[in-house]
């Protein structure tokens, strides 16, 4: 199961068992936050420039250098490029077929 779907699992678990619990005190009248996150959003897109409290630590394109504070390329930037696929085929006239069959919709939709 993915990480950051295990930690809202755990949040919303946390908030649910403290309901019945003491108010606690809080300095605005929030006492809990669950924050749902959608699908293919990665742990970087979310927390790429976090900075943990003091005593705490967290593997993050921060922390590796990758990035810096206000999210620019940082010293260790390249270790993060990606590559991108090519198409090492590209059709030219004389190897691009004389016509093209269709799929017909029927079938799949």
């Amino acid at each position: 199961m993915n990480p950051i779907r295990i930690s809202l699992i755990s949040a919303a678990v946390a908030a649910a068992a403290s309901v019945g619990a003491a108010p606690a005190d809080t300095t605005t009248p929030i006492r809990h936050l669950i924050v749902v996150v959608g699908e293919n959003v990665s742990f970087d897109t979310l927390f790429a420039t976090y900075v943990p409290p003091a005593g705490e630590s967290v593997h993050s394109l921060l922390s590796q250098g990758i990035v810096t504070a206000d999210g620019n390329p940082g010293p260790h930037y390249g270790r993060a490029v990606q590559r991108i696929g090519a198409n090492r085929h590209v059709a030219t006239p004389s190897t691009r077929p004389a016509s093209t069959p269709t799929r017909s919709c029927r079938s799949r939709c």
